[in-house]
């Protein structure tokens, strides 16, 4: 499958429940076996971003294909950014003129005091989204 292509329909079953969210997320590279291992810098991604405690979607300034690995830096408000691993599981381009892409990455790496922060986190969200639109 090529990355402008969208996972099977099967891979769209979800484990968590997922909230837009908008936040600072910063991404690397994460590199392989046979490369230098320095660390690359961190590169912005858009704020607005598709979160749960299994993965998030966002867009990013550049190209990504499937199964890349990446470390994300997720700045969630109330406490110190979380580091993640994950792997490029979606990769859509935004325009097919421009590098901007939207992937989905599923987590790899994330320990579990972390993702109960997300899952926190994503629940805060769902209960204030509920109690304003009864208001």
């Amino acid at each position: 499958m090529d990355s402008n292509n969208v996972g099977h329909p099967e891979s769209d079953r979800r484990a968590y429940f997922r909230i837009n969210a908008s936040f600072p997320v910063a991404y690397r590279l994460k590199p392989g076996p046979d490369e230098s291992g320095e660390e690359e810098e961190f590169q912005q991604a858009e704020s607005q971003v598709n979160l749960s405690a299994g993965g998030v979607g966002l867009v990013v300034p550049e190209r990504l294909d499937l199964n890349t690995k990446l470390i994300l830096k997720l700045s969630l408000p109330g406490g110190p950014p979380i580091l993640v691993g994950g792997k490029v599981v979606r990769s859509n381009a935004v325009d097919p003129k421009e590098p901007r892409t939207r992937i989905g990455v599923q987590f790899t790496a994330l320990g579990d005091k972390e993702r109960e922060r997300i899952s926190a986190y994503v629940f805060s969200l769902q209960v204030e989204r509920r109690r304003t639109r009864y208001v």
